[in-house]
């Protein structure tokens, strides 16, 4: 990191002095960054070091990536755009913020924010040498460049070729510009790839711009508006007044709209963002399997504890493996009768009443689950399966030392039936439920711990028993996040969701892919 900053100063020597052997410098430079050492977060480096080229299959880890790195890299990234203009230049900086900043400041908690940005298979932002820090003993660098990165996020929007009154738009987030050339302010909003604080789930990645004026001066210009077309969608769509663009909107270019324009004008843009794969930067045969999952510009980790296995019949034919999540799924939570903080979550892949603080840490997803139809085949109306939200496939179930544990279904005919339970009227209150299968209920009465077991009803503290397997079942603790999806593979099935939403939970930014 330390060797970016003289970067960025050869970057201001050329634009000062014309010298363009340091214009040759920074544009190495961030070619061979770019082409050898980055993440699928557009970041880089392991533990503050850039090791040999083509060398990242064994760097995955919590010391993946330096938040000062990335921070740096897009100021490299801004100079290099302002000389060439490129759309690639632009969709870079995209990934790199999207993916490597807007994440590494904890949501709800002033003053904390993460040093590195772990990429290894189980990793946590909460866990590991340089997890979240604190609001006032964890100075470190990353938390001076991440209060910069937060009190700049307009930088790099937008920029202008004043002479001949052309603006480019290179983010689609919500903003407003005063373009003085003009005399007019230019309204950009989206929901995509930054989805406004209010913004529900959509299929459509839309943006739109807006010429107004402050004045009641009638204001007309001829000029350009050059918007980014991503490389990450399949096409795009504008309209300018409502009448189609009929001009170039090609993938990975500008769509160039050069008209007179006048106060009031609009264009509409829709994007369709593809699900693509992202090959490690790693020539070795071992490596070689090793990809990330991205929709648009957005990366997008699995929910594991340290697997990160995947068999697909055709890994680069994403659309067939990896589909959206159905946010009409009812979520729901389970709170023990009488005991308004305790609920049955998993952990460890055991479940437990524990005390929930469903913001914070993986309490809310960890005690969420799925109301499935029964496993097995019954005419019961009473019989449920139960599973996870964060880990698809996986149920509770009774174990072979009958214990309740959350497992993954092997289609089995036992498993069908040890993963179904009939929720029967609550022993302690018939508002509640009680979990029932074959005479035994699961409770955790008597159990070190408050671990969940199935056990025959008590003859003695009948009451405490009834009281220790009655829920209550509410709303869910935790909620899909926006642009999550599932990775459905033949050995098991992952829930993906934006690295730069997750909070605590174990991830994996790369998948170990073989058909």
């Amino acid at each position: 990191n330390t060797h970016i900053p003289e970067v960025i100063g050869a970057a201001r020597r050329y634009e000062v002095l014309s010298d363009k052997t340091y214009q040759d410098a920074v544009e190495y430079f961030l070619s061979l960054i770019n082409s050898t050492r980055t993440f699928a977060t557009g970041g880089s480096n392991s533990n503050e070091h850039w090791g040999d080229p083509h060398r990242l299959g064994d760097t995955l880890g919590p010391g993946t990536e330096e938040t000062c790195t990335t921070y740096n890299i897009l100021k490299v990234a801004r100079h290099l755009f302002q000389w060439t203009g490129s759309s690639g230049l632009a969709d870079f900086y995209e990934r790199a913020i999207v993916n490597g900043i807007l994440g590494v400041q904890r949501p709800g908690t002033p003053g904390v924010s993460l040093y590195m940005l772990p990429l290894g298979a189980g990793n946590s932002k909460g866990t590991g040498g340089h997890s979240w820090g604190t609001p006032f003993d964890s100075f470190w660098c990353c938390y001076g460049t991440a209060v910069e990165s937060f009190s700049k996020l307009g930088d790099s929007i937008f920029f202008e070729q004043a002479k001949n009154k052309t603006l480019y738009v290179n983010q689609y987030v919500d903003a407003d510009l005063k373009w003085n050339t003009t005399s007019l302010i230019v309204q950009l909003r989206s929901n995509f790839p930054v989805p406004r604080w209010d913004s529900q789930p959509t299929s459509n990645a839309t943006a739109s711009l807006q010429l107004v004026s402050a004045s009641a001066i009638l204001i007309r210009f001829n000029g350009t508006i050059m918007l980014r077309i991503p490389l990450w969608t399949s096409k795009a769509d504008i309209t300018i007044n409502g009448k189609p663009f009929t001009g170039s909107t090609a993938p990975g270019s500008y769509a160039q709209l050069t008209q007179e324009w006048i106060v009031g004008a609009r264009i509409d843009i829709r994007f369709y963002p593809k699900l693509h794969l992202n090959q490690i930067l790693d020539d070795r045969d071992q490596y070689k399997s090793l990809h990330a999952i991205l929709f648009g510009p957005i990366l997008l980790v699995g929910m594991t504890t340290g697997v990160r296995d995947i068999k697909v019949d055709e890994p680069s034919n994403v659309d067939a493996w990896v589909k959206p999540v159905n946010y009409s799924t009812k979520l729901n939570s389970f709170q023990l009768f009488g005991q308004s903080n305790l609920y049955l979550r998993h952990q460890g892949f055991n479940a437990w009443a524990d005390p929930i603080n469903a913001k914070a840490g993986t309490d809310g997803p960890d005690s969420t689950f799925i109301l499935s139809p029964p496993l097995t085949e019954t005419t019961n109306d009473q019989s449920v399966s139960i599973q996870s939200m964060n880990y698809p496939d996986f149920f509770l179930a009774k174990d072979y030392q009958g214990n309740v544990a959350l497992l993954q279904n092997d289609k089995s005919a036992p498993f069908k039936q040890a993963a179904t339970f009939n929720m029967v009227a609550g022993l302690a209150n018939s508002s509640g439920v009680s979990l029932e299968q074959n005479g035994l209920y699961v409770s955790f009465y008597k159990q070190e711990k408050n671990k969940f077991t199935l056990q025959k009803p008590a003859q003695e503290d009948v009451k405490q028993f009834a009281a220790d397997s009655t829920f209550n079942v509410t709303t869910g603790n935790a909620a899909y996040r926006l642009f999550s999806f599932i990775a459905q593979g033949s050995n098991r099935e992952y829930l993906l969701e934006p690295i730069n939403a997750v909070v605590d939970e174990q991830y994996t930014a790369y998948f170990n892919m073989t058909s």
